[in-house]
């Protein structure tokens, strides 16, 4: 953690409750990270390239999106945070 602090925020959010899918190549090198939580009248998710190059986006249950952010990991999880429980 000491090297890449901003990953702090992928393991409280495993804790939390989100559901995480590790995307590998035909090489078996990750490619992607994805995330989702699901709540009640919406579901939130999130996709990992690198540290540098997050997506996150909330979805209401009908499939229109709702908020979303695009950025660094770090901004783009403490964005997709702050929004109220779905």
């Amino acid at each position: 953690m000491r090297l890449y602090p901003e990953l702090q925020c992928l393991i409280d959010m495993v804790d939390s409750g989100w559901e995480f899918v590790h995307r590998i190549s035909e090489t078996f090198c990750l490619v992607r990270l994805d995330a989702a939580c699901y709540w009640p009248t919406c579901v939130d998710g999130l996709k990992v390239f690198d540290r540098y190059n997050a997506v996150a986006v909330r979805w209401a249950w009908d499939g229109h999106e709702l908020w979303r952010s695009e950025g660094s990991l770090a901004d783009v999880v403490e964005g997709l945070l702050s929004l109220p429980a779905g």
